[in-house]
């Protein structure tokens, strides 16, 4: 298990590792944890073999000896489909994060950017989204952490 200094390394190294995992066809993702030494880690990314949404099975598993979990990471994949949703966590992304106390990272494979969303700092629902359709929604967008150069990875 690799350490890092801080949470945005470990977030960024997970969601690169996501990429490779689910590349532009599934949504993989993972657990970012607090080592007994103050460092980070990150659980293998997981994929469902979908391209949204996926099952973490390690949000459900006790955490390495020591550990803490303290945040998850997931990718956006970018298609089509989901052009006008992949910078915003869905609404069963930003419950998970509440329920657990965690902080979502994410990764939008459209732009590179890395979202992070922490509930107890940023908004919920706090993006309206129309769909030139009639109807409006509200999504949560958290905000910019970084930036990955996705060509970089292909």
């Amino acid at each position: 298990m690799i350490e890092y200094a801080t949470i945005e390394q470990a977030s960024r190294a997970a969601l690169i590792e996501a990429y490779e995992c689910g590349g532009r066809r599934y949504e993989c993702g993972g657990v970012i944890y607090r080592l007994s030494n103050g460092a980070f880690a990150y659980s293998a990314p997981e994929t469902s073999h979908r391209p949204f949404g996926v099952e973490i099975t390690a949000l459900s598993a006790p955490p390495p000896a020591g550990a803490t979990m303290v945040a998850d990471y997931h990718q956006h994949i970018c298609s089509i489909h989901n052009l006008p949703f992949a910078e915003f966590f869905s609404p069963a992304d930003a419950l998970v994060d509440q329920g657990f106390h965690l902080i979502g990272y994410m990764l939008d494979t459209c732009t590179g950017d890395i979202h992070r969303y922490d509930s107890s700092q940023d908004d919920a629902d706090d993006e309206e989204v129309d769909l030139h359709s009639g109807k409006t929604f509200y999504l949560t967008i958290g905000h910019i952490s970084d930036w990955v150069d996705l060509r970089s990875l292909r």
